[in-house]
């Protein structure tokens, strides 16, 4: 089954699946805590990245979770520090996609 999305503008986050080459979009908790935690907007280092952050653990439906960054900006993860499970994190910055002409959305992605 094929879902088309719409974007405007922002950050496309997508979550690895248990299938293999099989990828989910970021839910929106998932998301609001990733994007807390990859501080985008902020100069996170002035010289070196560090080799390896973990956020602040955070609770969703009775699990604890944390992300780990390494090298600042990625490559990426979803640690349930519950179970155990990590999973990768794919991110895309989709920047400003608005035709100023007619203000509608130019940016149009088909998952299958």
């Amino acid at each position: 089954m094929s879902q088309s999305v719409t974007f405007s503008s922002g950050i496309l986050i997508l979550i690895e699946s248990d299938t293999q080459n099989k990828w989910w979009r970021a839910k929106p908790w998932q998301s609001r805590e990733f994007i807390k935690a990859m501080e985008f907007g902020t100069m996170k280092t002035m010289c070196f990245p560090n080799p390896i952050t973990y956020s602040k653990t955070f609770s969703y439906n009775t699990f604890d979770y944390r992300f780990i960054i390494k090298n600042d900006w990625g490559p990426c993860s979803i640690h349930n520090m519950t179970t155990g499970k990590e999973r990768r994190i794919l991110y895309f910055d989709i920047g400003n996609t608005i035709n100023t002409a007619n203000n509608a959305p130019i940016s149009k992605i088909t998952f299958v």
